[in-house]
């Protein structure tokens, strides 16, 4: 606070950076701003617009080799590129416009097929399991990401009392539906995104201040364990993949069925069911 520090960028979903850690800056008057994403892979696809909206050039780096992406970000920024974590079972899309890669590390770091880690626009039809996996699970809790950002327990300590009901503040970066629909619809068709924000606890004004229903949402994702059980390409624009669902003592809990579906030149999750078997 000393240094006058007001914004913040906090890189991870909640998985990797707590929001108990996110609510103790904001108690200090500091403006936090999340960027998604679960693993190193999908958080460099979610500074880099999957959708190929890329700059002129990229740098490529191993996911697994931190101090190639350290030593390499300096000169990345300075041309202002993006950086790409290759590994992780992840390809990212790029657009026709990248005309020139950094490559940080040997053929043992970043392969000399860079087909393995990106494709182009023509072919992100192409999708593999593992990244259907990592859709799934970004979609999943990018939007436990903006519910459990009220529902913690710093947040807990500065909830406000208005007619007998208990609110909690809502962070400046989803305090309005326009802004949780702005994050979610990186990762969810536009028909299915309706039900998605259903999810949500109304948002309501008190004092000039967005606040919402303070409640417990329960499990979070990372409570059960996903294992995958089968897949079908339906049609050229529509993947169904089932996976079996276990809880944290691996006992079997049912069958998630996962739908994806080709929407503005990316696959986004259009469905979710459950069912006992």
């Amino acid at each position: 606070m000393k240094l006058g520090v007001k914004d913040v960028s906090i890189v991870g979903s909640y998985n990797i950076v707590s929001y108990d850690a996110e609510a103790q800056l904001e108690s200090l008057g500091i403006n936090c701003f999340r960027i998604h994403g679960t693993t190193p892979q999908s958080i460099a696809s979610d500074f880099i617009n999957a959708n190929g909206n890329n700059s002129d050039g990229i740098s490529i780096a191993s996911g697994d080799m931190f101090p190639d992406a350290l030593s390499g970000s300096v000169l990345t920024a300075k041309n202002n590129y993006n950086i790409l974590l290759a590994g992780g079972g992840l390809r990212y899309t790029v657009g026709d416009n990248v005309k020139h890669a950094f490559i940080f590390g040997g053929t043992g770091a970043v392969s000399d097929n860079l087909g393995n880690y990106i494709k182009s626009t023509k072919n992100s039809r192409d999708i593999s399991n593992d990244e259907i996996y990592q859709l799934y699970a970004d979609a999943w809790v990018s939007m436990e990401d903006i519910m459990f950002s009220v529902s913690n327990r710093e947040e807990y300590n500065r909830r406000i009392m208005h007619n007998g009901i208990e609110y909690v503040p809502v962070p400046e970066q989803y305090n309005s539906v326009d802004k949780i629909k702005d994050v979610l619809s990186n990762y969810y068709t536009e028909d299915y995104l309706p039900t998605v924000t259903g999810r949500f606890p109304s948002l309501t004004n008190i004092d000039g201040q967005t606040v919402a229903n303070l409640g417990n949402e329960g499990d979070s994702f990372y409570y059960y364990i996903k294992a995958f059980k089968s897949r079908q390409n339906i049609d050229s624009n529509t993947i169904q993949v089932n996976y079996n669902n276990y809880n944290v003592s691996h006992n079997f809990e049912g069958i998630i069925t996962v739908t994806l579906s080709f929407e503005n030149n990316s696959w986004k999750v259009s469905n979710i069911q459950y069912s006992d078997n």
